[in-house]
């Protein structure tokens, strides 16, 4: 009878033993940034657009400016929705927050302003709500 008894038990925990272990946060991390390095194009729900180039955690934007502003990107795929931080080199103060999704041909970001609540939805409610950038890949 323990026979039967441990056989069961065993052949019940057989699937949990053998499934593969969660990627730790900093793999998920990585694996999202992989994703999104590259040069793209962007437009937003403002009107703006122009090309931005993604190396590692630093996202290199380029519109009217040519020398283009840097930001340090902080992905958290672990989130729901995906949450990102985007603050400008040298100025750590001034991180905007917000969310974002992959998409199979780019990426869209809703960021709020400096200090404000992170957006929750890529539904813009107010017209003072800072924009919703989409990327697609520059080919």
């Amino acid at each position: 009878m323990r026979g039967v008894v441990l056989s069961v038990v065993l052949l019940s925990a057989g699937p949990a033993l053998a499934a593969p272990a969660p990627f730790a946060k900093t793999q998920r991390r990585a694996a999202e940034l992989d994703k999104i390095q590259g040069q793209w194009l962007w437009h937003n729900s403002a009107g703006g657009s122009g090309r931005a180039l993604v190396v590692g955690d630093k996202l290199r934007w380029q519109a009217a400016n040519p020398d283009g502003l840097v930001a340090t990107l902080s992905l958290r795929p672990a989130t729901s929705p995906k949450s990102i931080d985007l603050t400008p080199l040298g100025i750590s103060s001034r991180v905007q927050q917000g969310i974002y999704r992959l998409g199979s041909d780019g990426f869209t970001v809703h960021v709020a302003w400096v200090g404000e609540s992170r957006p929750t939805s890529f539904e813009l409610k107010r017209k003072d709500e800072v924009v919703v950038y989409v990327f697609r890949r520059l080919r």
